[in-house]
């Protein structure tokens, strides 16, 4: 994910609350732990006690590596079926995951359970029905297209079926949240323009390119799946007027609280 993004959001939707000081932060799912490096950057005088979830143990053990010296407690487990307790966390953060995740609607009651009552709701995706413009599927095409011959010429076999992924659009997710009995929704939208540096790291991070590349194994995909993405920016990618190429994109990020009284 682009970081200048985490942090613009970050800042602007959870700078502005009054947040206990130390706080208990929940990373959902954390994955490498980019949001724990994200946070503390923007956050660096408030106190937060983080627990970080992930369904892939090995994830975990790179996060541990990568946020080394952090007191962190690390949960395998799924995020539809919290293993935590009840109202445990004054912030859930769930960053651009919950497209992949099969069940949203579990995934955010289970977010709302073990969230404080007063206590927040932070979330991003740049993967709704608005998020990529007509204009542009060719280019995700491509990419997806380049990556697979790509893993074929490797030898690297698909392990099980291609599943198909449900974009919501930001509408559905609006609904999904006061569904789930959050209030105090407030959901924005951010375009950028999205060029080789940041779509090369996009490519790299194991959620996306499993995404992308979906059935074949992750660490394969994201070795795969940056080249793909350069060729296809090439052939297919808009031209700014330095002459360097883009794909204009849209992310959807929103908060919300927990009642108080519930």
């Amino acid at each position: 994910m682009n970081q200048s993004i985490l942090r613009d959001t970050f800042r602007e939707l959870i700078g502005s609350l009054n947040l206990p000081n130390p706080a208990t932060v929940l990373d959902l799912p954390s994955g490498l732990g980019s949001m724990v490096k994200v946070f503390r950057e923007c956050f660096r005088d408030l106190k937060a006690e983080f627990t970080c979830v992930d369904l892939d143990s090995a994830a975990l053990e790179v996060a541990k590596t990568e946020l080394a010296g952090e007191i962190i407690n690390y949960v395998p487990g799924d995020v539809q079926n919290l293993r935590l307790l009840d109202s445990s966390f004054d912030l859930v953060m769930f960053a651009n995951a919950i497209h992949n995740i099969p069940d949203k609607l579990k995934s955010l009651e289970e977010a709302f359970r073990v969230t404080k009552p007063g206590g927040f709701l932070y979330g991003i995706t740049t993967f709704t029905k608005e998020s990529m413009p007509e204009e542009t599927f060719q280019f995700y095409q491509k990419a997806t297209a380049l990556g697979v011959r790509k893993l074929r010429e490797l030898g690297v076999a698909r392990e099980h079926g291609q599943e198909r992924i449900e974009f919501l659009s930001i509408d559905a997710y609006n609904k999904l949240l006061e569904q789930t009995g959050w209030c105090g929704v407030v959901m924005k939208t951010l375009w950028r323009d999205v060029y080789l540096d940041v779509w090369q790291a996009i490519a790299k991070d194991r959620d996306y390119s499993s995404g992308v590349l979906r059935g074949y194994p992750a660490e394969q995909a994201a070795r795969a799946l940056p080249e793909a993405t350069k060729e296809a920016l090439k052939l297919t990618g808009f031209t700014d007027s330095s002459g360097e190429k883009y794909i204009p994109r849209l992310w959807m990020y929103f908060r919300s609280q927990k009642p108080v009284a519930i």
